[in-house]
C-alpha cells in the first residue's frame, strides 16, 4: 500500500480550501464590500483547516502501514517533533501574516477606486446649466488676463527697445570718438 491515497486527499482538501479562498477574494473585489473582504480570513482559517485535516489523514495513512509492516517507524525525540511542530506554526503565522498584509492592501486600493469613482460621479452630476455658467465664467478669466498680458507685452516691448537703442548710441559715439582718437 502507497501513501498515494493520503497525499492525494491532501492536495484536495488544500486545493478545495484555496478555491473557497479565492472565490470570497473574487466576490469582493466584484460586489466590492469591506465585509466581505475581511472575512477572506475566515477562508484563510478555512484553508489552514483543510490543511491540518489532511495532514491528519496523512499522518493515519503513514500509522496504518506503521501498524501492517510495511514501513519502517521513524525514531524521532519528542524534541525533535516539537521542534519541527514549532517550525511549522512559525511558517503558518508568517503565512498568515503575509495573507493579512495582502488583505489590508487590497482594502486600501479598494477604498481607493471608491472615492475616485465618487468623485467621477460628483463631477457627472454637475447640470448643464452650472456646466455653462463654470465654461462663461473660465472664458471671462482667459479674455481678461489675455488683454493683461497683450499690454505687459507692449510695454516690456518699448522699453526694451528704448533700452537698445540708448545701448547703440552709446556705443555708437564711444566708436566714433575713438575713431577720431586714432586719426
Amino acid at each position: 500500500m502507497s501513501r498515494r491515497p493520503a497525499i492525494l486527499a491532501l492536495a484536495t482538501a488544500v486545493g478545495a480550501a484555496l478555491a473557497a479562498l479565492v472565490t470570497v477574494y473574487a466576490n469582493a473585489a466584484v460586489i466590492g464590500s469591506t465585509s466581505i473582504a475581511l472575512t477572506g480570513a475566515g477562508a484563510v482559517a478555512a484553508a489552514l483547516a483543510a490543511a491540518l485535516t489532511g495532514l491528519v489523514a496523512l499522518v493515519s495513512a503513514r500509522r496504518t502501514l506503521i501498524a501492517r509492516g510495511r514501513v519502517e517507524p521513524r525514531s524521532r525525540s519528542i524534541e525533535a517533533r516539537l521542534d519541527r511542530a514549532t517550525a511549522s506554526l512559525r511558517e503558518a503565522a508568517e503565512v498568515m501574516s503575509e495573507v493579512e498584509e495582502e488583505l489590508r492592501t487590497r482594502q486600501r486600493r479598494l477604498q481607493a477606486i471608491t472615492a475616485d469613482y465618487e468623485q467621477a460621479q460628483a463631477l457627472a452630476s454637475i447640470d448643464q446649466g452650472a456646466a455653462d455658467a463654470i465654461r462663461q465664467q473660465l472664458t471671462n478669466v482667459v479674455r481678461a488676463e489675455s488683454r493683461r498680458t497683450f499690454w505687459v507685452t507692449i510695454v516690456v516691448t518699448v522699453l526694451i527697445t528704448l533700452l537698445i537703442g540708448v545701448v547703440a548710441g552709446v556705443a555708437a559715439i564711444l566708436v566714433a570718438q575713438h575713431w577720431h582718437f586714432g586719426a
